[in-house]
């Protein structure tokens, strides 16, 4: 499965080995290195490094998208709106809603 990264860019879910939030001191540490060897590939496009992806190929991927944010395009799960609280509200794939017990 393809999902979208940024700006027109798709990578396979199958070459995704992890993804990580860039706060934390492992991401900017890996992020420097792989920057330094030449495995980096910045698709922020300017804008601030959000997460970062590690494919199978060793290429390090920056990305303006949050971790959680690139975890629910793997699992088909998207925010459709938001509450007054600010927390996205999910609804169920029409495929897996149990109409019978419902």
């Amino acid at each position: 499965m393809f999902i979208s990264i940024s700006g027109g860019n798709y990578f396979s879910s199958e070459e995704m080995v992890y993804v990580i939030s860039y706060n934390s001191e492992f991401a900017r540490a890996v992020y420097k290195t792989a920057k330094a060897e030449g495995r980096l590939a910045n698709l922020t496009k300017g804008k601030p490094t959000k997460s970062v992806i590690l494919l199978k190929c060793g290429v390090l991927v920056a990305c303006p998208l949050k971790a959680t944010t690139i975890m629910n395009r793997l699992s088909g799960t998207r925010p459709v709106e938001k509450t007054a609280e600010n927390a996205p509200v999910y609804f169920p794939d029409p495929d897996e809603i149990d109409y019978e017990n419902y």
